[in-house]
């Protein structure tokens, strides 16, 4: 797997990479969520993230493993602001604070925990088996959004 024979320099380009593309997403992520709405532009960042996680435990070249940062980049840069959006908009303005600083707090939270459950699979099961899992808890965002949203216009 390429992953473990990157060098310092390509990690630096592969998040930097992602980065740039994150930038660039979130400018247009509450535009997509006000004309698709929540369960479409969530439906259409899982989909595609998970695809990239699955994919990444496969990777055979640099080139590849670029491509999927970028999509990564891409796909968290739509969804992180959707989320927020989506959050602000059903709350009343006096709670919208509280509101977003918890939807963050859990987004840190999953980041944390996921680092530690992707390494502890990593070093037990393999890349393979981490990147399958990674991709399962992305789409297990979706039925997570679609309770969130019913009945609400989002």
């Amino acid at each position: 797997m390429i992953l473990i024979g990157l060098v310092g320099w390509e990690m630096c380009i592969r998040d930097r990479l992602g980065s740039a593309v994150m930038v660039v997403a979130n400018s247009s992520a509450a535009r997509l969520s006000e004309r698709w709405g929540l369960r479409k532009t969530m439906c259409c960042v899982c989909i595609p993230f998970a695809g990239a996680a699955l994919l990444a435990g496969w990777v055979d070249s640099q080139a590849l493993y670029l491509l999927l940062a970028a999509a990564y980049g891409l796909c968290s840069g739509v969804a992180n602001p959707t989320l927020n959006y989506a959050a602000i908009r059903t709350l009343p303005r006096e709670k919208r604070g509280a509101g977003s600083s918890t939807l963050f707090l859990f987004q840190d939270l999953g980041y944390g925990l996921g680092a530690m459950v992707c390494g502890w699979t990593a070093s037990g099961m393999g890349y393979h088996l981490m990147y399958t899992l990674a991709a399962l808890f992305v789409l297990a965002v979706l039925p997570v959004c679609a309770w969130f949203s019913a009945g609400k216009r989002l």
